[in-house]
């Protein structure tokens, strides 16, 4: 996967669109079969870690999984919003982090 799934919601079409808000990290990929590490590192407190990179990324599937749109915004500026439901003029998009709606025209 391209990045950290948050949030799976079901448009009007029956698509399922998926929310990539923040990339992939080779860091946590290289201490992803290292629980011990893992552990150590969950107890320390979040302000330490450096702010995840941001990048926009939804994509839209079918119910066999099978990728049917993929749209990424490097700025982050709309689709880092992970929900996106897609509506009949267009897709709205939102997350619990941030103050407001994106909108994508269709």
């Amino acid at each position: 996967m391209p990045g950290f799934p948050d949030n799976l919601t079901r448009g009007l079409d029956g698509r399922i669109w998926l929310g990539l808000p923040v990339p992939r990290n080779q860091f946590l990929d290289d201490i992803a079969g290292k629980p011990f590490i893992r552990k150590l590192l969950l107890r320390l407190p979040p302000a330490i870690f450096p702010p995840p990179t941001l990048y926009g990324h939804v994509i839209a599937l079918d119910e066999d999984g099978q990728v049917l749109m993929d749209l990424q915004d490097p700025t982050a500026r709309f689709l880092r919003r992970p929900g996106s439901p897609r509506r009949r003029t267009g897709s709205m998009s939102h997350t619990l982090n941030d103050k407001g709606l994106g909108w994508l025209p269709r």
